[in-house]
C-alpha cells in the first residue's frame, strides 16, 4: 500500500512542478504552451492515471487554467483544447492497451488476463472479439484488468473495435469518447 506521505510528497512535487510551468509559460506564445503542457499531461497521466485520480483531475483544471490564462474554469475550456475529462482517459488508456493485448503487441503477461468468450453456437457478435467478464466478489475486484478491460471492451462499438492498426484506432476511440462526454 502507497503510505500518506509518499502521496504528499508526490503532490508536493506536481504543484512544484506546475509552478515552474507557470512562469515558463508568461513567456511563450499560447501554441507552444499547448504543446508544452500536453507533453507534460501525458507523462503524469503515464504515472498516475489510476492511484491519484483526483490529483490528476485537479493538475488538468490548473493546465486549462494556465494554457488559456482564464482566472476560472468551464467545461468550454476543456472543449475547445479537444482534451478528454479524467474519466474518460482513464477508460481510453485502459481500451489501448487491450487493444495492444489482444493485437499480441503487449506482453504475454496482460495477454494472458484477457480470455475470449466462448461460444457454442455461431454468433454475430463472434466477429467483434467479446471478451469474457470475470465474476468477482468485491468492488475492489472491479478495478482488476482483468475484469475492466473486458467490461470496457464489450460497451466500444463494433465501429471503433474493428480497426486495423493502432493509430486508427485511437483516433476513432478518442472521437467516441469526445462526442460521448460532450453531447450537446
Amino acid at each position: 500500500m502507497v503510505s500518506v506521505l509518499y502521496y504528499y510528497i508526490i503532490l508536493y512535487c506536481i504543484v512544484l512542478y506546475c509552478i515552474v510551468l507557470y512562469c515558463i509559460v508568461l513567456y511563450c506564445i499560447v501554441l507552444y504552451c499547448i504543446v508544452l503542457y500536453c507533453i507534460v499531461l501525458y507523462c503524469i497521466v503515464l504515472y498516475c492515471i489510476v492511484l491519484y485520480c483526483i490529483v490528476l483531475y485537479c493538475i488538468i483544471l490548473y493546465y486549462i487554467r494556465v494554457v488559456i490564462r482564464s482566472p476560472r474554469f468551464s467545461w468550454s475550456l476543456l472543449k475547445s483544447l479537444h482534451w478528454l475529462p479524467v474519466h474518460y482517459r482513464i477508460i481510453f488508456k485502459i481500451c489501448t492497451i487491450t487493444y495492444e493485448a489482444l493485437s499480441s503487441t503487449q506482453p504475454a503477461y496482460l495477454n494472458s488476463r484477457l480470455s475470449p468468450a466462448r461460444n457454442s453456437r455461431q454468433l454475430r457478435s463472434a466477429s467483434s472479439n467479446p471478451l469474457y467478464i470475470r465474476r468477482v466478489k468485491t468492488n475492489a475486484g472491479t478495478r482488476a484488468f482483468s475484469v475492466a478491460a473486458p467490461t470496457v471492451w464489450i460497451s466500444l462499438p463494433v465501429s471503433v473495435k474493428s480497426e486495423g492498426n493502432i493509430v486508427s484506432f485511437r483516433r476513432r476511440l478518442k472521437t467516441h469518447f469526445f462526442n460521448a462526454a460532450y453531447r450537446p
